[in-house]
């Protein structure tokens, strides 16, 4: 015969528990490979003519099942009951984000790319500063966001920065995945001069094998 003994109730849990906070944030690369199945290493779906999935690919049944005939090689279940699991790929090269291309695109538009500062003169850095600061502003995301718009218009504005002179020019972004900096677009006068005369300095200054990779246009 078993005994049950009695559940001793901590002081704490009769009076509850306050959360302090909570924190958003993404995995890091450990963190994905220890949740993940395995890594995919195959573009490939199917190997024919069975049309069976191929190995640490994209269609591995490890990752779950699309049909109703046959049980995910990892909880067992079919279909309907299956919740899908993942693996990882290990990306050769960076690659950017699709959820934050349009903060970053941002960031790009507002900074120098020579000296990484913000292209904003002094005196208009100060009063954005103020800006951000006020206390309204600190509480109100619809205002802070106001705020941050009129300070990317200021900065795509500027053909040069005003801390070291280095041109600067539209950041846009062009297809899916591409961001290009358009620098020389639409300059005149002195500053089309001085960029022209720059990237000119720049070929001289190039390897012999690039000149010659220019020069038979290959």
């Amino acid at each position: 015969m078993r005994i049950e003994r009695p559940r001793q109730v901590l002081e704490e849990d009769k009076l509850g528990k306050k959360i302090a906070h909570v924190q958003f944030g993404m995995f890091g690369n450990e963190e994905v490979e220890r949740l993940a199945e395995f890594e995919v290493t195959s573009d490939r779906g199917y190997e024919q003519p069975g049309r069976t999935p191929v190995s640490n690919g994209v269609l591995d049944r490890r990752l779950g099942i699309s049909d109703k005939h046959n049980s995910c090689e990892t909880c067992g279940m079919r279909m309907q009951d299956c919740p899908g699991h993942f693996g990882y790929i290990r990306l050769e090269l960076p690659v950017l984000h699709i959820g934050y291309l349009k903060q970053t695109v941002a960031v790009l538009q507002c900074i120098c790319k020579t000296c990484s500062r913000i292209l904003l003169p002094p005196k208009d850095r100060l009063k954005f500063t103020k800006a951000m600061l006020h206390p309204l502003t600190q509480t109100d995301s619809v205002r802070r966001a106001g705020v941050f718009k009129k300070v990317v218009e200021r900065c795509k504005k500027a053909k040069e920065c005003p801390h070291c002179g280095a041109l600067n020019g539209l950041v846009k972004r062009v297809g899916c995945m591409r961001v290009v900096h358009e620098k020389l677009a639409k300059q005149t006068g002195q500053t089309a001069e001085r960029a022209r005369r720059d990237f000119e300095l720049s070929m001289e200054q190039a390897p012999l094998g690039l000149g010659l990779g220019l020069g038979l246009g290959l």
